[in-house]
């Protein structure tokens, strides 16, 4: 059983992710490879309007070439974790405009992109020398509008982060090996939506679809019933991340991040909240605590907490008073 996960651009927490298009076109060229290496570049980051990727245009008498564009889409995948096995993955969009004028139908590619802010596009972010070559999935630009998906190939499961930000562009297959072959000359009008992340918005907003499998998520509580020997551990399996929980309980010591090669005790039980007894402990001594859980996949450990026993029950002497 695995775990599916959709990531929106402009999605989690902490960071703020583009989806836009770059942009290039606003003079003529001469050559393809004027064009193909420009280093300018429009920006659109994405709104809930549609944005006109003009692939390529080659106007004839005389022939020139204007208009290229990357569709750049940026994805917090930290979600998964680093654990996370990833089986497949594809990445959505809405085609929203056909090619005119008999231009051609390119295949569109999904690589790299590296770009200087996950916050927003720039327009040294064009650069070609930014874009891989390396092609992570296509398909051939249909002649009909609708909702589309691009299946990542092993490179670009690879290539997914799984502890911070995942940075793809959809290139023509033009754009990638630098050569247009139109089938005759005439407009090339492409359109995806990129329509920013927002709840409740429809299915036509890009989106990055990971399925995989991946060590539990597992949150450690404070000790309650703090004793000179012992304490009760408090503890939650969130998440067994679509693979059975074969263990779980708390692991201690007196120094900090403790293992399951440290002192621990088992609980029976799968997903959710737990207690376990903590023993054997010795008195005004600091110790620190995990919870912890395994599934198929690995090991996993909630947060480090700290805690110090009591100490021993004070006895006073007795007196003999004397009139």
């Amino acid at each position: 059983m695995s775990t599916t996960r959709q990531i929106f651009p402009d999605e989690g927490t902490g960071n703020t992710t583009v989806d836009g298009v770059l942009s290039t076109g606003v003079a003529a060229y001469s050559t393809e490879s004027q064009l193909f290496n420009e280093t300018n570049a429009n920006l659109v980051d994405a709104t809930s309007t549609t944005s006109n990727l003009k692939f390529m245009q080659k106007v004839s008498s005389p022939t020139l070439y204007s208009g290229l564009a990357k569709f750049v889409m940026t994805f917090d995948t930290s979600i998964l974790g680093s654990t996370a096995v990833i089986a497949s993955a594809y990445v959505h969009f809405y085609i929203h405009d056909t090619p005119s004028n008999g231009a051609g139908s390119p295949d569109l590619h999904i690589t790299s992109a590296s770009i200087a802010s996950n916050n927003n596009l720039q327009a040294s972010d064009f650069a070609r020398s930014n874009f891989g070559s390396t092609s992570y999935g296509s398909i051939t630009y249909p002649l009909s509008t609708g909702n589309r998906q691009i299946d990542l190939n092993a490179s670009g499961i690879t290539a997914i982060n799984k502890t911070g930000i995942t940075s793809f562009a959809i290139r023509s297959e033009w754009d990638r090996v630098g050569s247009y072959n139109p089938e005759s000359a005439g407009t090339t009008q492409f359109a995806i939506r990129t329509t920013d992340y927002r709840p409740g918005i429809g299915s036509d907003i890009p989106y990055l679809w990971v399925v995989y499998s991946a060590a539990p998520i597992v949150v450690t509580n404070n000790v309650k019933n703090l004793g000179t020997t012992a304490c009760t551990g408090q503890g939650n399996v969130t998440n067994d991340e679509g693979e059975t929980i074969t263990e779980r309980g708390f692991c201690w010591s007196t120094s900090p991040n403790p293992t399951t090669s440290d002192s621990k005790v088992v609980v029976s039980g799968t997903i959710g909240a737990y207690e376990g007894s903590i023993t054997g402990l010795s008195a005004s001594t600091t110790y620190n605590v995990r919870a912890y859980a395994i599934n198929s996949i690995g090991t996993s450990y909630g947060s480090n907490v700290e805690f110090t026993t009591k100490s021993g029950d004070f006895k006073p002497k007795a007196f003999i008073l004397t009139w």
